[in-house]
């Protein structure tokens, strides 16, 4: 997080500038201060993002400057989702399970995207909901599945919620016979 207090004569430096907090943009906590950098002239701290969260800097005024707020920012980060593991080999119509991870901890759902090599191209077949289940840092997505058409097919994950920037793993190939 970066702020600077600056009036016509220059920089304010060595005042107490307070990092502000919101999940909804309208209650604020206090989450800090901003420390002063000489080298860049700014009030710097920096944080470690697991949601969407607001933030503002606010300085509450000095003999000298009256109080003065920022405008929020709204800061979303992505959530950690890992590529599909599906074997490597499974006979169509036999069920089979894909699964893998997404941090941090998550309710609701992932989506799997599955797709069939036909025709010399990859061509979309369906997209399933997999189940979560959540451990304590993270959650692991599940999903049974089986395919009707021998071949080779692929499938990855997806994922997207009102606290994180929606997110494509890497595809997982595996083949039906």
């Amino acid at each position: 997080m970066t702020a600077s207090l600056v009036t016509s004569d220059g920089p304010i430096t060595g005042a107490v500038v307070e990092l502000q907090k919101s999940t909804d943009g309208v209650n604020w906590t206090a989450d800090g201060m901003l420390a002063y950098s000489a080298v860049t002239s700014n009030y710097e701290d920096g944080r470690i993002l697991t949601a969407k969260i607001h933030y503002r800097a606010r300085f509450p005024g000095d003999a000298a400057h009256a109080p003065s707020m920022s405008p929020p920012i709204t800061l979303m980060c992505q959530a950690y989702l890992r590529q599909p593991n599906a074997p490597s080999v499974v006979r169509r119509y036999r069920t089979f399970t894909v699964y893998g991870y997404l941090k941090p901890r998550h309710s609701g759902y992932t989506r799997l995207y599955f797709q069939r090599y036909y025709r010399r191209a990859w061509r979309n077949y369906r997209w399933v909901n997999a189940r979560n289940y959540n451990y304590a840092s993270y959650t692991k997505y599940v999903l049974r599945y089986r395919v009707p058409y021998a071949g080779p097919w692929r499938v990855r994950a997806y994922h997207s919620d009102a606290g994180h920037l929606a997110m494509y793993s890497t595809w997982e190939r595996f083949r039906a016979r």
